[in-house]
C-alpha cells in the first residue's frame, strides 16, 4: 500500500508455498461496531475494556457503597469473554436477598450453561462455612454468588456480607 504512490508499506503478505498470511506491520484492527459473520469459524470481533461490578441483593442495591478498588476489565475475542474484577464495599446497604454481581460487559449465551467463576480472594464475610463461589448466569450479565456448605452450594445473602467485604474474581463465558 502507498499513501502517495511513491513510498510503499508491506501491509499483508501471503506465502506462496504455504498460504501463510502475515501482517508485517503487526496489527489487525477490528471496527468499533462488530460486523458479525454467520460462519462460526470467522473471527469477527476483538475488544478490550473496563466495566464496573455492582453488588445487588435480589436485584436491588439500596445504600451499597464501594471502595476505590472496585473495578473490572475484560477481553472479548469472537464470542469468548474473559473478565476479572475486584469489588470492595464501604457499606453493604439495606437490600436483602440473594447476592449477585451485575454489570458484566456482555450478556452470556442463552444455552443453560452456568459458567464457573474463580474467586481468588474473599474477605470480611460472615457465617460462610466454606469457599465463596460464583456462576455466570445464562442469558444475563450477572454472576450469582454462593458458598460451599458441607458439599452443597448455598446462595450468599446480604447477611453474609460485612460493610468492608471484598471479593476478587475472574471468569470466562460465551456471549450472545
Amino acid at each position: 500500500v502507498s499513501p502517495d504512490g511513491s513510498s510503499w508499506i508491506e501491509a499483508l503478505s501471503v506465502a506462496q508455498a504455504s498460504g501463510l498470511v502475515s501482517l508485517p506491520a503487526g496489527q489487525l484492527a477490528f471496527p468499533a461496531t462488530q460486523n458479525p459473520s454467520a460462519n462460526a469459524n470467522t473471527l469477527d470481533d476483538y475488544e478490550e475494556g473496563s466495566w464496573t461490578p455492582v453488588l445487588q441483593f435480589s436485584g436491588a442495591s439500596t445504600g451499597v457503597t464501594y471502595g476505590a478498588t472496585t473495578l473490572g476489565r475484560y477481553t472479548r475475542i469472537g464470542n469468548l469473554v474473559a473478565v476479572s474484577g475486584v469489588l470492595t464495599l464501604t457499606s453493604k446497604g439495606t437490600s436483602v436477598g440473594a447476592a449477585q454481581i451485575v454489570g458484566l460487559p456482555f450478556v452470556s449465551l442463552n444455552d443453560g450453561i452456568y459458567n464457573a467463576v474463580a474467586v481468588g480472594y474473599a474477605t470480611s464475610f460472615a457465617s460462610v462455612t466454606g469457599a465463596v463461589m460464583g456462576l455466570v448466569v445464562p442469558n444475563a450479565s450477572k454472576i450469582g454468588l454462593y458458598q460451599s456448605n458441607n458439599g452443597a452450594a448455598a446462595a450468599l445473602t446480604q447477611g453474609n456480607f460485612g460493610n468492608t467485604s471484598a471479593i476478587y474474581f475472574s471468569a470466562s463465558y460465551q456471549a450472545v
